[in-house]
């Protein structure tokens, strides 16, 4: 297990850590579970997967830390805006104070379901056991529900959309350190969302209802704390 105390950590605009907690997830006999699990078994796998090469480009894009791939897209945006120096300070700060909060309040959810991986569920789980399947990138050390990259995404998108713009003036490409060579290139910030968001099922290390519940968390924290910066004067 890593990140164990990031659920007792200081937030900055958080009144509390459990404030915008995830609702639980669903149960292990719901159709939502059971359709999750069939997909990330079979798109999510290291060989005999469905993935297309195009899926498989976005999931090993993906898999590298949030942060490594939205310091290009701030920046990018930045650059774009045309802006005073303070105002860029103030939007990195934010941005990342407020990234922070989304991950304490991921990471209080992951440590308070504490539920189990794909690679767990489809190797010993009840439902058609696959004992041998292997995800297509390693699991992360922490639990499953919900995704912190997803939550990462749904909290970036509303942070751009409120202080840079809708979408991008120019579109921003990006690279990856899990994929190196590639670039990808953005001209919405939803469109990176619905990449993370699908990218960590076919990387077989995330749930699609973890990812989806996560973008919404995500851009909850963020709609929250942007509320309480206008209100300290920001």
């Amino acid at each position: 297990m890593i990140r164990a105390g990031l659920p007792r950590a200081r937030s900055f605009l958080l009144r509390s850590n459990d404030e915008f907690r995830a609702p639980p997830p669903p149960s292990l006999t719901s159709s939502r579970y059971l359709s999750s699990l069939a997909e990330v078994h079979r798109y999510g796998g290291a060989t005999g997967s469905a993935r297309t090469p195009e899926q498989t480009d976005v999931a090993n894009f993906i898999a590298q830390p949030s942060i490594d791939a939205y310091v290009q897209v701030v920046r990018a945006a930045i650059a774009d805006a045309y802006r005073p120096l303070v105002w860029q300070a103030r939007l990195v700060a934010a941005f990342n104070a407020i990234e922070i909060d989304q991950q304490i309040s991921i990471f209080e959810a992951k440590y308070t379901y504490v539920r189990w991986r794909p690679v767990t569920a489809i190797r010993t789980g009840s439902i058609d056991p696959d004992p041998t399947w292997t995800p297509l990138i390693a699991t992360p050390l922490h639990p499953e529900y919900p995704s912190g990259h997803a939550g990462y995404a749904g909290t970036a998108q509303v942070l751009l959309s409120a202080l840079v713009g809708l979408r991008p003036a120019q579109p921003i490409a990006v690279t990856s350190s899990t994929d190196p060579g590639a670039t990808r290139t953005y001209t919405a910030w939803s469109t990176l969302t619905q990449e993370t968001v699908d990218g960590r099922v076919w990387e077989g290390v995330h749930f699609r209802f973890s990812d989806e519940t996560a973008v919404q968390v995500g851009k909850t924290v963020a709609r929250h704390d942007l509320r309480r910066l206008w209100r300290l004067g920001f």
